[in-house]
């Protein structure tokens, strides 16, 4: 989860040339988390919405293409996923949700 985080936060950064505010929004139901984050750049090209979780794909002069990818595979590793979409009012939005695990609960990774 904290590489997931990381990952996100440094790409909302970057994204809005390190100006602007991101938050964190967190939510919870019976059986699921999920973490938002939310931020104040350009948004996601609409055509490159779905592209952005390819392995190797990438908008940036200097970057792999392989962080959103790895993200979203380490959140569907642990039963959960990571979607994104852009805001109505600008920026884009990745969402994280993942299970609710319980002291039981042997089937989310550590």
């Amino acid at each position: 989860i904290e590489r997931i985080l990381i990952n996100l936060l440094r790409n909302a950064s970057q994204a809005m040339n390190e100006k602007g505010r991101i938050e964190i929004q967190i939510h919870t139901a019976a059986q699921n988390v999920t973490i938002e984050v939310v931020d104040e750049g350009p948004g996601i090209v609409p055509d490159l919405l779905e592209r952005v979780f390819e392995p190797l794909f990438t908008t940036k002069l200097k970057g792999v293409g392989l962080g959103l990818a790895v993200s979203r595979r380490y959140a569907e590793r642990n039963q959960g996923s990571l979607t994104a979409e852009n805001r109505p009012d600008g920026g884009a939005c990745f969402r994280l949700t993942l299970p609710v695990a319980t002291s039981q609960d042997t089937s989310v990774e550590q």
